[in-house]
């Protein structure tokens, strides 16, 4: 989906970097005045209105493409994920933000697994080179997508520890570690594994 809505120009929009143009009243310095004040106010007025127009026009363009955004998402999603969205069908960066955190989840579990998937990486004996590191990169990325903004290797480290000593318990705590991972992040702390 990501990958449709940037060829067709929204995704600025749709991430939220690009934002709906305000109305911005015209700068009150003027290097040459005139010397009437019926023509000072006459001037300002008029820059005051083309800065509407202007800021008008702009906004008019924006919420075109936000529309459009926001339609192709609508479409692109089956009836059932309709729901998740149908509160915010108006602010397409709220859509997209809500299908990220509910598909896209940032937690050490998923991150886990992100991992794991790198790791477990081989090359078979049909497949080429290329083909090897295409599916390392295409893994890494995900792997990257998985992380918070304020990830670093300090977290990492935590997180790792925590998730070897999840994985390294015996099957008899199956529901134990069903738990800890459904409950969110998993980090250790003080030598022992905890969730927050």
């Amino acid at each position: 989906m990501e990958a449709w809505i940037k060829s067709q120009g929204l995704w600025h929009i749709v991430s939220g970097s690009q934002k709906r143009p305000e109305l911005k009243p015209p700068s009150a310095r003027n290097d040459n005045p005139p010397s009437d004040s019926t023509t000072t106010s006459d001037t300002a007025a008029a820059q005051t209105e083309l800065c509407e127009a202007k800021t008008l026009e702009l906004q008019d363009v924006w919420d075109a493409k936000s529309d459009k955004a926001a339609g192709w998402i609508w479409l692109m999603l089956d009836q059932d994920q309709k729901t998740l969205v149908d509160g915010c069908k108006d602010n397409v960066c709220a859509m997209w933000t809500t299908l990220e955190s509910t598909y896209h989840q940032k937690k050490a579990g998923s991150r886990f697994n992100g991992y794991d998937n790198l790791f477990s990486i081989r090359k078979s004996d049909d497949k080429s080179l290329q083909s090897l590191i295409n599916r390392a990169d295409k893994s890494m990325k995900l792997c990257q997508s998985l992380r918070p903004k304020d990830f670093d290797l300090k977290a990492l480290d935590k997180e790792l520890t925590s998730m070897v000593l999840i994985c390294a318990l015996p099957d008899k705590y199956s529901h134990f570690v069903s738990s800890l991972l459904a409950h969110g992040q998993a980090r250790q702390g003080h030598g022992s594994a905890s969730v927050p």
